[in-house]
């Protein structure tokens, strides 16, 4: 979290954080100034946690925007290699319920069979919806 912070002093100002949600002013009111105390031990301050909260990395890799082009007729065109890879990133990512599969395994066969997909507005909005959740 905070780079200047040993792993155990992360690892209390991480449950200390959860406590800020606590039903209790009490607890609450306990979690704000150990959260405090900690950080000025350190020479930190509240600037440096949200600093550091904003710019933490989230793990995962960084997602590429699906490059499609539109056409005339509303369907959207996209390189047959393009709609392989971004099929595979999505298949990588985590496990598809069936009708994803299927939906994938479609856009693989269309992928294979011509160097240029259109796809409807629909199809590209829930390739992008699995491609943004996974």
């Amino acid at each position: 979290m905070l780079p200047s912070l040993p792993r155990n002093e992360t690892e209390r100002l991480k449950k200390l954080i959860l406590m800020l949600s606590s039903e209790h002013e009490g607890e609450r009111q306990v979690a704000l100034s150990k959260i405090s105390l900690l950080l000025s031990r350190r020479h930190l301050d509240w600037h440096d946690l949200a600093a550091a909260l904003t710019t933490m990395e989230t793990g995962r890799p960084a997602r590429p925007k699906i490059n499609v082009q539109q056409s005339q007729d509303g369907r959207y065109r996209i390189a047959a290699t393009n709609l392989l890879h971004l099929v595979a990133a999505i298949r990588s990512r985590a496990s598809a319920d069936s009708y994803q599969l299927q939906f994938l395994d479609s856009m693989e066969d269309r992928a294979a069979s011509y160097s240029v997909v259109l796809l409807s507005p629909r199809q590209l909005a829930y390739l992008t919806r699995l491609w943004e959740e996974m």
